[in-house]
């Protein structure tokens, strides 16, 4: 049996015999896509497209009456969130978004990759082409928070006590404040 479904099969044993125990941050997170979800998906179109557009009808206005900076900030300043599980580099649209929020705040991108990424992420990373960001803060940033969704939701961020676990509630975390942000817009429509 592959280490990945390893890893699941653990994971849905743990969580089916100590619900009480599951990290909240998933359990919160999950609830807060739910809604964001509820409400992007009158945009009737599939894929991370519905998030996009609501970064591209609400971003500006979000970004400029909401504490949004600090949050976008803390991504900005952490490792690339990858594309799976392990070492695997960021979906391009996700590096693009990454270094445009780099650049709106002054954090030098090359720095991160050189102190702060994994090696063998960064090795692979290095070759990623991608093209600049042509969004806006708010809409990068919730392309940043799709690729966590889609991590968890797909599987391959369920490890919450190994390895990857603290960065992996880091990334929780980061999400949850994003998305509290976004409901507090949505709830004021």
């Amino acid at each position: 049996m592959p280490d990945s479904e390893r890893m699941v099969i653990e994971s849905i044993r743990y969580w089916l015999s100590n619900r009480q125990d599951y990290p909240t941050a998933y359990n919160e997170f999950f609830i807060k896509w739910m809604l964001f979800n509820s409400y992007y998906s009158k945009y009737k179109i599939g894929n991370n497209k519905g998030v996009m557009k609501f970064g591209e009808e609400h971003g500006d206005t979000i970004w400029a009456t909401r504490n949004l900076a600090d949050v976008a900030r803390q991504f900005a300043e952490i490792e690339c969130v990858g594309n799976g599980r392990g070492e695997n580099p960021p979906h391009p649209e996700v590096k693009s978004a990454t270094v445009f929020l780099r650049k709106l705040f002054g954090i030098v991108h090359d720095r991160i990759c050189s102190e702060v990424c994994r090696e063998t992420k960064r090795r692979e990373c290095s070759k990623l082409r991608f093209d600049s960001w042509a969004g806006n803060p708010t809409y990068a940033l919730l392309r940043i928070v799709y690729q966590v969704r889609c991590n968890l939701f797909h599987g391959d961020k369920l490890e919450y006590n190994g390895v990857k676990g603290p960065r992996n509630l880091i990334l929780l975390e980061h999400s949850i404040k994003t998305l509290d942000i976004v409901l507090t817009h949505i709830s004021t429509l």
